[in-house]
């Protein structure tokens, strides 16, 4: 076959693809005369979308059917299409034969065939994709005042909470001052006339008494720190970690011989009053817990994991590490003092400040506890 044979060949079959692909679209193609501007061909679902024929679609301008407002705003389309032979535009409202409106995409390209250029205009149906999209504006909206209602709900019931507890504490704390002082009374004006076990038990009552009036301050400072929106300012934390220290010495709080070692100028960025107290419980706790150690050292420094305060103490088994920092936790029992809340407020406190905590440690051989800061 020759070769003029050949190329014939394979025009018919391309444009026997391209009718087949034309028919078979989902979406409308126009088919547009680039000297005139008139519509020339149009495919089935072009008909289907705007309800007009074949017949009624060719000869019409695109203005005619809605496209454009004005025929100077086609003209304007046609001029900018010739210019850079691509135009596209969205949610482009059409009129269907019937006057309704449907949003369109709408992309029009020029192409060369043979020896002459058409316009093929590529019309999409986004009715459905807006109606979704309003849909979901509408859902968005409801939500959001939903969720504006529920916060305000949620801010009243917690300052009503907040009343509530500083009401209760308040007087918990004068029963528990009056238990206290009612017993020491007992010891100090009975104390020939009771025996041994009787002062025992009213020893019992003093020292449940302190536990209990710590508890209820721990965990109103628990319940501070989860709303205090934090004030930030530059802090030296090696300076407020010797305050710390020297504070614990002048009380007892930490027995000597502990060997403290605190890394200099180390800065950091965050509210002060929260800072103290999560100082004081890490401080604490590694005093606390390294006690009874022989050669008690506690260092405060900082590395590439963030600050951290490390002992020697006794440790603790890594298989329990999450619940180091659970309201009411403690993996040493009751042989040390404590009241299980000062590492859950260090958690809060340093979430507030948009950190982490975290711990590591093993049995007999000290524990560190990590913080980070935004």
């Amino acid at each position: 076959m020759r070769k003029q044979d050949l190329e014939m060949h394979s025009q018919e079959d391309a444009g026997i693809r391209f009718r087949r692909l034309f028919e078979a679209a989902r979406d409308g193609i126009l088919i547009i005369n680039p000297s005139t501007g008139e519509i020339v061909e149009a495919n089935p679902f072009m008909e289907e979308l705007l309800g007009y024929t074949r017949a009624e679609f060719v000869g019409k301008q695109l203005y005619e059917l809605g496209m454009y407002e004005d025929e100077a705003a086609n003209r304007q389309a046609f001029t900018e299409l010739q210019r850079k032979h691509y135009i596209r535009y969205e949610d482009r409202p059409l009129l269907t034969k019937s006057g309704a409106t449907k949003s369109v995409e709408f992309v029009s390209n020029v192409y060369e065939e043979a020896d002459h250029q058409i316009i093929q205009c590529n019309i999409r149906d986004t009715s459905g994709r807006y109606r979704a999209q309003e849909l979901l504006k509408e859902h968005a909206a409801e939500l959001e005042q939903k969720v504006r209602e529920r916060t305000s709900d949620l801010m009243e019931a917690n300052e009503q909470l907040q009343g509530f507890t500083s009401s209760v504490a308040h007087d918990l704390r004068q029963q528990i001052r009056n238990i206290n002082v009612k017993a020491s009374i007992l010891v100090q004006d009975m104390g020939e006339e009771l025996n041994e076990e009787s002062r025992d038990h009213l020893r019992d009552v003093m020292m449940a008494a302190r536990r209990l009036a710590r508890l209820t301050d721990d965990l109103l400072t628990f319940a501070r720190v989860g709303r205090q929106q934090p004030q930030y300012e530059h802090l030296d934390l090696s300076a407020m970690a010797e305050e710390i220290v020297a504070s614990f010495r002048d009380s007892n709080q930490c027995q000597l011989p502990t060997h403290f070692t605190i890394e200099p100028h180390l800065k950091a960025y965050a509210d002060s009053s929260l800072m103290r107290l999560v100082l004081e419980n890490l401080l604490d706790n590694a005093c606390k817990y390294s006690a009874k150690s022989e050669a008690p050292e506690i260092l405060f420094g900082k590395d590439d994991r963030g600050f951290f305060v490390r002992d020697n103490g006794i440790g603790f088994d890594m298989a329990y590490v999450n619940k180091l920092f659970q309201p009411f936790e403690r993996l040493a029992g009751s042989a040390y003092e404590g009241t299980g809340i000062g590492l859950a407020s260090v958690k809060r406190i340093i979430e507030r400040h948009g950190g982490s905590v975290f711990a590591e440690g093993s049995l007999g051989e000290g524990a560190t506890f990590y913080f980070t800061l935004l």
